[in-house]
């Protein structure tokens, strides 16, 4: 039995449309190319489950707040609409929205650059980004603040992203390994903080 991927070439690679995709043009995924919409396809069909599974697994619900990042089509974006209901918001944002664009869409759509343009305004619970070099936090070249690897040059792509807090390797402290945004009802004073801990000493902040 072929594969998925093997399925899905055999559908829809042609000579024609592989000739569309140029050296000359700026953009590999450039959404206004003819084979635009048979790449969403594609993505969609290896990548939704798996994406749908994990932010389920993060507790998406009623009422929250979304930013879909380069959403490109509305398969994601419109699957978190529905998740977070008419309660919830969710904004998909892109560099070209002419495939997102929809009068019936329920899901608000915003032209954005996130390498270049400062964030949307207000909050979000949940900032997904699957195929968008969102931010560049200098790593390798940096960690943290400081220099990690003087002698190589630093990454130039995406926007340079500074820490908002950082905390040296004291009281056997060694790295900070993400953490959740509380949504208890048990303590309504902190819902909404990010909580994180490190990963060796188990301290949290």
């Amino acid at each position: 039995m072929r594969s998925l991927r093997e399925r899905f070439l055999a559908r829809h690679t042609s000579k024609a449309q592989d000739e569309n995709v140029t050296r000359g043009e700026k953009y590999l995924l450039d959404n206004q190319q003819v084979e635009a919409g048979q790449r969403f396809d594609a993505l969609s069909v290896l990548f939704n489950p798996s994406t749908f599974r994990h932010t389920q697994s993060l507790g998406l619900t009623p009422g929250w707040r979304v930013w879909e990042v380069g959403a490109g089509s509305p398969s994601v974006p419109a699957h978190f609409a529905e998740q977070v209901g008419p309660q919830g918001h969710v904004l998909a944002t892109d560099i070209d929205t002419s495939w997102l664009e929809s009068a019936d869409a329920t899901y608000e759509v915003l032209r954005h650059d996130v390498g270049l343009e400062p964030p949307p305004p207000g909050f979000f619970d949940l900032v997904h980004a699957r195929l968008a070099k969102v931010v560049n936090y200098g790593w390798s070249v940096y960690e943290g603040s400081h220099s990690y690897k003087p002698s190589e040059p630093l990454n130039r792509r995406g926007k340079l992203v500074r820490p908002i807090y950082q905390y040296g390797h004291v009281n056997g402290n060694c790295a900070i390994a993400g953490g959740y945004v509380y949504r208890g009802s048990s303590q309504p004073a902190l819902r909404g903080r990010y909580f994180f801990g490190d990963n060796c000493s188990g301290a949290i902040w």
